[in-house]
């Protein structure tokens, strides 16, 4: 099976800066792509499908070749883009929709259950095929240590995360460890806010910023927290998926995430005034929400993502 894939490089062409923070980063593709075993990547014109992950890229070139579409909706598109300001980009992602709500030969694969809701009866896609594939995690990086003995009591918070207006919430995590000196906060990332977050945590001694960092060093990062948060209502994160693969208790500021992180596994706070109490019932839970955080996504990692991919593109082609 051939596959002609959008690049990435058109992706980050529609994020709102071209900061260093999205250089390199571990995307959703540079971790499945190695994977695949009976896909490959091929150029459009002898392809057997098209494969986007953002619709402003679907155009009427494409929407020519008459080729089947793979469509790996891998963002909230309208809303993201709505909070960085793109106001060119919104209208290419409101065209790109129009014209997938037409297609018919379309493979929909959505990060997780509200995304797909949405995609099916907001957008009003009508998919032969469709698949909830959430963001992995690399079962080599990302381990779990089960016999681990946390120091107590606990104190290390950890994020990891693109420092733009998309992640905007970070702040009232950053107000409250500056508040708060039990707890450190260790920030890894860059991006157009970095120095607005610096600014409120005022040289803070619990609050570090370790600016961009690599993947490898984002894993020891974690496995060295104790609780990891995520401060953005979204529903499947690649860091989130990282955080518990390695046993890390999750707090998120929203309700996307609920589908993934119950309270088995964290907590999901409606608002920022919670961050206290998510912090005491992550600290009092933590031995049993470490263990079924790792439960929770081991069926994910990126190796069992790419085969539900592989098998989802070989129902399509067959029903085409």
């Amino acid at each position: 099976m051939k596959v002609f894939k959008v690049r990435e490089e058109y992706y980050s062409k529609s994020l709102q800066t071209e900061h260093i923070s999205y250089k390199d980063f571990p995307q959703r593709e540079a971790w499945m792509i190695p994977q695949f075993r009976e896909l490959e990547l091929s150029d459009l014109k002898n392809c057997d499908a098209v494969w986007i992950d953002n619709p402003m890229f679907f155009n009427g070139s494409l929407l020519n070749t008459e080729k089947p579409v793979i469509f790996d909706a891998i963002d909230w598109y309208l809303e993201m883009a709505i909070k960085e300001g793109r106001f060119e980009s919104i209208k290419k992602i409101t065209r790109g929709f129009n014209l997938l709500r037409k297609y018919k030969n379309l493979f929909l694969i959505s990060q997780s259950p509200l995304i797909e809701q949405y995609l099916l009866n907001v957008v009003g896609l009508k998919p032969l095929v469709k698949k909830i594939i959430p963001n992995g995690y690399d079962y080599l990086l990302h381990n779990f240590k089960p016999f681990y003995v946390p120091h107590i009591p606990l104190t290390n918070l950890f994020f990891a995360g693109k420092l733009g207006r998309w992640y905007s919430n970070l702040s009232y995590f950053i107000e409250y460890v500056k508040h708060h000196p039990r707890w450190n906060l260790v920030i890894a990332g860059d991006g157009e806010l970095k120095t607005y977050f610096e600014s409120i945590a005022e040289k803070s001694p619990n609050i570090k910023f370790l600016g961009f960092i690599s993947r490898e060093d984002v894993a020891k990062q974690i496995k060295d927290s104790d609780i990891c948060i995520f401060p953005v209502d979204d529903c499947s994160p690649i860091v989130v998926s990282e955080y518990m693969a390695c046993g890390k208790p999750v707090i998120n500021i929203g309700k996307r995430l609920e589908w993934l992180v119950t309270l088995d596994e964290g907590m999901c706070i409606p608002s920022p005034g919670e961050i206290e109490t998510a912090l005491k019932y992550c600290t009092e839970e933590y031995s049993s929400l470490r263990i079924n955080a790792r439960k929770k996504i081991e069926p994910y990692s990126w190796e069992k993502n790419a085969i539900q991919f592989e098998e989802g593109v070989k129902e399509l082609l067959e029903k085409c």
